[in-house]
């Protein structure tokens, strides 16, 4: 199964992660035995010239768009040969006991090389016992760190779950759970294989998402 690396320039290079291709690929693949309730980041580039030329970036059309879930109206733009997974975990690398550091340093957890993202560019604090959430936290960067479109202020930690979209300069993140993407892996199939067959619009349905996305205060962020 192909990780993730640079590919042409315009792909994403973050480590550890797999190829959202290549899972979609894989017969009877459930990341629900792989990755059990380990959190996930399904990981791709922004940058418009990037998209256009991905080999494999299916429009999906239903049959009421008005009423399709927010959830999946954000999940579709990840349905893409550009696309990784990446599981959210601490590494060695550096010195952190549980703080899993996002950016494009070596020593970052998830590395994630871009020239928008700075070396040590946000962290994800994993739940505890007085708080049973993932927070993620903005540290000083260049560029902002954003949770469904609203930035986050400096010195204060966003609470984020299952569904919501996370972006680091020009990288966009969405925050899953096995569940989630397995879902996702399933429209995914089905989008290109009817591609491979010719029409370039599919006609699915959606599950509703578990919970939608969140609002601040002056100090941390609540889950609606």
């Amino acid at each position: 199964m192909r990780t993730a690396t640079a590919m042409k320039g315009c792909n994403v290079k973050s480590s550890p992660g797999v190829s959202l291709e290549e899972i979609v690929k894989t017969h009877n693949f459930d990341s629900r035995k792989l990755w059990g309730n380990q959190a996930l980041l399904l990981v791709k580039t922004m940058r418009t010239k990037c998209a256009a030329t991905s080999t494999r970036h299916v429009h999906v059309a239903t049959r009421d768009t008005q009423r399709t879930p927010y959830a999946w109206n954000k999940y579709l733009g990840y349905i893409s040969s550009s696309a990784f997974v990446v599981p959210v975990a601490k590494t060695t690398k550096n010195n952190l006991d549980k703080t899993i550091i996002l950016g494009r340093a070596i020593s970052a957890d998830i590395r994630l090389v871009s020239p928008t993202v700075s070396r040590t560019h946000a962290y994800l604090h994993p739940p505890t016992e007085r708080l049973g959430i993932w927070r993620i936290e903005d540290v000083s960067s260049m560029n902002g760190t954003y949770v469904n479109n609203l930035r986050i202020p400096l010195t204060t930690k966003a609470h984020i779950g299952a569904s919501d979209e996370i972006r680091i300069g020009d990288i966009g993140m969405l925050f899953l759970d096995s569940h989630v993407l397995q879902n996702i892996i399933g429209y995914a199939r089905k989008a290109w294989t009817s591609l491979d067959e010719g029409p370039e619009q599919i006609d699915i349905g959606f599950p509703e998402p578990e919970h939608t996305f969140l609002v601040t205060d002056a100090t941390d962020t609540k889950m609606l």
